[in-house]
């Protein structure tokens, strides 16, 4: 998913656009605030450094007075080169780690991220743990999927507080990769051009205290919610993935366009 947008309320529309978020007016479709402010250009297109299938994903989840907003490219393995020039990126948003960032709704204020300087825990803190599926908000708490990638990736899940980002718990999982097929997936990481992203998953499900994620990476697992414990682990089927071309994802600027829900007659239009 290359892009997201959310209506946090009647009037505000939240568009994230892969490295920059911003709020408009869904009214008018002027711009009230982005971030971060100031965008680097960068020297590769996401289609040159990954496989349609391997594209970074992007979520927006309003929360209270905030919006979550995931930033960043997915840490990948083997090396990265295109025209000679290795991949660095090491600005919030722009680097090769997703972030999860609280922004304040009405300003665009940063109020606190993931892997920040100051964070303690050994998982959250490492410099190559990532999220890598859309937060669950539960009123303060937040429930996050988070991918560790040091050779073979570990997935973790944690509970958040809301307000400041601090971990009540972290549990780890299990390990795996990318549910491809083993005639797909055997010696990718070596033979590829393309960087080996870590797969992306479905936001976490809560019920009757028990919750519930599905990484992508081959299995589903069930976590006590208020202790923090593995309760099972399921394998899944593996799947074959699906040859993108890169002229059909679209490396042009995007539009945003407002129409009327019962009319369809178009209101205002935002360039990306």
């Amino acid at each position: 998913m290359q892009a997201g947008a959310h209506g946090a309320d009647e009037g505000t529309l939240i568009l994230h656009e892969g490295r920059v978020v911003r709020r408009l007016d869904a009214a008018t479709g002027l711009e009230r605030w982005r971030f971060p402010r100031t965008r680097r250009p960068t020297l590769h297109d996401l289609v040159e450094r990954y496989q349609g299938h391997d594209l970074p994903w992007r979520s927006v989840t309003p929360a209270g007075d905030t919006v979550l907003v995931a930033l960043g490219e997915p840490a990948a393995s083997g090396r990265y080169e295109f025209l000679g020039e290795e991949y660095e990126a090491d600005e919030l948003g722009q680097e090769c780690r997703v972030r999860l960032a609280c922004l304040d709704i009405a300003t665009g204020a940063l109020r606190w991220h993931t892997g920040a300087v100051d964070d303690t825990d050994p998982v959250l803190g490492h410099r190559t743990t990532g999220l890598c599926a859309p937060p669950l908000v539960v009123g303060d708490d937040l429930y996050c999927l988070f991918a560790k990638r040091d050779g073979a990736t570990s997935f973790h899940v944690a509970r958040l507080d809301r307000h400041t980002g601090r971990p009540h718990w972290v549990c780890r999982l299990v390990g795996g990769d990318s549910g491809r097929d083993d005639d797909v997936a055997q010696g990718a990481r070596f033979t590829s051009p393309f960087a080996q992203s870590v797969p992306w998953g479905a936001r976490p499900a809560l019920a009757d205290g028990e919750l519930c994620v599905v990484p992508h990476a081959g299995f589903a697992a069930g976590v006590d919610a208020h202790a923090g414990r593995v309760r099972w682990v399921r394998a899944q089927p593996t799947w074959e993935p699906v040859t993108v071309r890169p002229s059909s994802l679209g490396r042009t600027s995007r539009t945003i366009v407002s129409t009327s829900g019962s009319s369809g007659i178009g209101g205002w239009s935002a360039g990306g």
